[in-house]
């Protein structure tokens, strides 16, 4: 039986959270199925044996024998991927003293500003 044969079967994905057919799901891994497709399709038609005829053994292994990695991995990884396309976080350096500050504390000196320890409030 031609490999295209189980194309139109379609089912809810998991993953995505709609319809798919079995043709996106049998290589939507640049070619290679989706590690889900024996669990989502093992109802409907015996789909482990399909693999294992279609695809070389250690494939077949790499593909659905290895775990896929968590959301927390997929979202750790992308992640690393953002920082390194930025490149290095700026260095942070203490700024020197600005002209408003030395402004201030001039007034304060001076008596410009009301003290702090002022009279008590009228009640």
């Amino acid at each position: 039986m031609p490999y295209r044969a189980f194309d139109r079967i379609e089912l809810r994905c998991p993953k995505l959270g709609g319809a798919v057919g079995f043709g996106y799901c049998r290589q939507v891994r640049d070619g290679l199925p989706c590690a889900r497709t024996l669990l989502c399709f093992q109802r409907l038609f015996p789909v482990a044996a399909y693999f294992r005829r279609v695809l070389e053994p250690e494939t077949f292994d790499r593909v659905f024998c290895t775990p896929d990695p968590t959301r927390l991995d997929a979202f750790l990884l992308a992640v690393r991927q953002a920082r390194r396309s930025v490149g290095p976080a700026p260095v942070r350096v203490s700024r020197p003293e600005s002209d408003i500050d030395r402004r201030t504390d001039r007034r304060e000196e001076a008596g410009a500003c009301p003290p702090v320890d002022g009279p008590e409030p009228v009640r």
